[in-house]
């Protein structure tokens, strides 16, 4: 019996566990935030790619007083819209009376070298100002970009009234790498000026130069300084 009494007692029954679910003590509610007005969220703007140089080429008009005296140098401390060289003619040919009465038989071209008319062009802002050459203390003259229409010479079919830049032997035609723009007057047909650009070593360089006279005498209008700042004497000194 003793060994039995050693054995250990099975368990005594319990009854079923009942768990409790946790008490509560306060249900939180959290409300939505009040919006008192919807809010308007507009679309941001669509701005244009950036052009280099915008800033500096919309800056405030250029006066006579500072044209008279602003040397290359000066110019490009406030940057620039354009610059090189080129061979530029103030004005046109002057026909005599045979070549106008008889275009057909004495209306040769008349021509010039390129070396002879060779100047230092720089196009800032509303102003072209034209050099004799890039170390020059001021210009020999400025040209109002807003007076004029810009318009590529066809040099198969050249104007009656340009020259023709260093004819090659045998022909009245100029080196394929010379390019002609003419300054016409914008309300009539009138030839002011003749720009040839040597573009042997930058092909783009017409493309720039008509892209600067477009958009900048579109958008500085009539604010331009007044005609030429120095005496045509030394146009005909640079010249000699």
């Amino acid at each position: 019996m003793s060994a039995f009494q050693d054995l250990a007692q099975p368990a005594p029954t319990v009854g079923d566990a009942k768990a409790q679910a946790p008490i509560v003590s306060k249900s939180v509610v959290v409300e939505a935030a009040e919006i008192s007005e919807e809010p308007n969220i507009e679309a941001a703007p669509v701005v244009s790619g950036a052009v280099v140089g915008d800033y500096q080429k919309f800056a405030p008009k250029i006066t006579p007083q500072q044209a008279s005296i602003l040397s290359v140098a000066e110019l490009k401390k406030q940057g620039t819209d354009f610059e090189t060289e080129a061979g530029v003619i103030k004005g046109y040919v002057k026909k005599d009376i045979l070549k106008r009465l008889l275009p057909f038989f004495y209306d040769e071209r008349d021509f010039v070298s390129y070396g002879e008319v060779r100047r230092y062009v720089f196009v800032r802002g509303n102003c072209m100002f034209i050099y004799a050459d890039k170390s020059d203390p001021r210009p020999l003259y400025v040209i109002e970009l807003h007076k004029f229409r810009a318009e590529i010479e066809n040099p198969n079919k050249p104007d009656k009234f340009s020259f023709t830049i260093s004819p090659q032997a045998g022909t009245n035609m100029p080196p394929s790498y010379y390019s002609t723009v003419l300054l016409k007057e914008k309300h009539s047909t009138k030839q002011s000026y003749q720009l040839t650009f040597d573009t042997r070593n930058d092909k783009s360089l017409i493309k720039r130069f008509m892209d600067v006279m477009t958009i900048n005498s579109k958008h500085y209008g009539g604010q331009v300084i007044s005609a030429s700042v120095v005496d045509e004497k030394m146009e005909k000194k640079a010249l000699s």
